[in-house]
C-alpha cells in the first residue's frame, strides 16, 4: 500500500489529486496548498533544506516548505525520483541513474538493467538502490560499485527448491521474477532481504553473507512486511498457511539466532503494514490496529472501526501513525 503523504519534521506533505499541501503536525491545519485548478499532478521527492521538492512529467519544481512559494521550476531529461544527502537522483527511462547536485552539476550516470528503481537505502557512505528485479550498492564517495545482485540468479542458486516451486506455483505473476522478496532495511552497515520464509543478512560494503534463517513452514506468497531492526534485534511476520495465520518472529540482527515468537491467533489478518513506535510492534491493516508489547510479548491494546475507512497506506509519525484516505481526502492520526 502506498499512503498518498510523507513527513518531514512535524510537517506533512498531502497530495489529493492535483492539489499538494503541507499540514502542520502541530496545529494539525492546512499551511499551504498548491496546484488548485491546475491540471498537473506533482510527486513527492523530499526535503532539502528550506525546500521540500516535487517532480512532474518534465521536471521538478523546488517549494519554500514554510509557505508554498514556488521559488524555482526545472526541466531536465528524466524523473526526480530521490534525494540523498544533498544529491538529487533521476531515472532515466526507468533504469538509468543520474546523480547531480543542487546547481545542476552531474556528478554520476549509470545504466542498469534491472528494471524500475523503487527504493534507496543510505547509511554510512553505502548507498544501495533496490530495483524491480536485482539491486547496485555504491560506495558515496567516489559513486564506484561496490557489488550487485540479480534476485532470480541469486535466489535459483541460494533457494532452489523454493525456486522450484515458484515455477508452478499459481500466485506467480509476470512483473515479479522472484517469489516474495523483501528488500531492506540496512542497519548498522548490514542489508537484510527475505525471500518467503528466508531471511539473508549480508555485509552492505561486501555483499558477503553473513547468516541466514530459515522458518520451518515456508510458503510462497506475493505478500511479506519489511522486516524491522530494533536494539540488535530482528523482526518479522511469518505466514502459516494451514492456520491462514501469521506469527511475529524474533531473530538476533547480528546472527540471526531464534529468539522466541509470538503466539498464534493474534494476527490473523490478510494483509498489513508494520511498524515499531516507542516499545511497540505495530500491525496495521484498514479499520484496524494492533499493538504488540516487544518488552512484555503481549498484545498491548487493539483499535477497530465498526465501520473501517477506505485507508490507503500508514506511516510512523511521533509516538502514533498517520493515514490518508483516497476517497474521503482527509488523513488520520492514530496517537497510543
Amino acid at each position: 500500500m502506498s499512503i498518498p503523504a510523507n513527513c518531514f519534521d512535524r510537517d506533512i506533505y498531502v497530495r489529493r489529486g492535483y492539489v499538494v499541501s503541507c499540514v502542520s503536525g502541530d496545529s494539525k491545519k492546512i499551511s499551504w496548498s498548491l496546484g488548485e485548478g491546475g491540471d498537473t499532478i506533482y510527486y513527492y521527492v523530499g526535503v532539502l533544506g528550506d525546500s521540500v521538492y516535487y517532480n512532474y512529467g518534465d521536471g521538478y519544481i523546488e517549494v519554500n516548505r514554510h509557505t508554498g512559494e514556488i521559488v524555482k521550476s526545472t526541466n531536465r531529461e528524466g524523473h526526480l525520483q530521490f534525494l540523498i544527502g544533498d544529491k538529487f537522483v533521476s531515472t532515466v527511462n526507468r533504469t538509468r541513474l543520474t546523480i547531480f547536485d543542487i546547481s545542476g552539476r552531474l556528478i554520476f550516470d549509470f545504466d542498469g538493467n534491472y528494471g524500475i528503481y523503487l527504493k534507496v537505502l543510505r547509511e554510512s557512505g553505502i548507498v544501495v538502490f533496490l530495483a524491480s528485479t536485482g539491486m547496485y550498492v555504491f560506495n558515496e564517495m567516489d559513486w564506484s560499485l561496490l557489488w550487485e545482485m540479480d534476485f532470480e540468479k541469486r535466489a535459483k542458486t541460494r533457494f532452489p527448491e523454493l525456486m522450484a516451486g515458484w515455477n508452478s506455483n499459481p500466485f506467480n505473476y509476470t512483473n515479479s521474477a522472484y517469489p516474495g522478496i523483501t528488500k531492506g532495511p540496512l542497519v548498522d552497515g548490514v542489508l537484510y532481504l527475505r525471500w518467503c520464509g528466508h531471511v539473508l543478512a549480508l555485509d552492505a560494503a561486501t555483499g558477503e553473507e553473513l547468516w541466514s534463517y530459515v522458518y520451518p513452514v515456508d510458503h510462497i506468497a506475493r505478500f511479506y512486511p519489511m522486516p524491522v531492526c530494533r536494539d540488535g534485534l530482528l523482526y518479522m511476520m511469518q505466514y502459516l498457511p494451514e492456520t491462514k495465520d501469521n506469527v511475529l518472529i524474533c531473530l538476533d540482527a547480528k546472527t540471526g539466532e531464534y529468539q522466541y515468537q509470538s503466539d498464534e491467533g493474534l494476527f490473523k489478518l490478510e494483509s498489513f503494514e508494520v511498524f515499531i513506535c516507542d516499545s511497540d510492534y505495530i500491525v496495521a491493516t484498514s479499520g484496524k490496529i494492533i499493538a504488540y508489547n516487544l518488552m512484555e510479548r503481549k498484545i498491548n491494546w487493539i483499535y477497530e472501526e465498526e465501520n473501517p475507512r477506505l485507508e490507503n497506506g500508514f506511516m510512523p509519525y511521533g509516538d502514533g501513525l498517520i493515514s490518508a484516505s483516497l476517497e474521503h481526502s482527509v488523513l488520520y492520526w492514530y496517537e497510543p
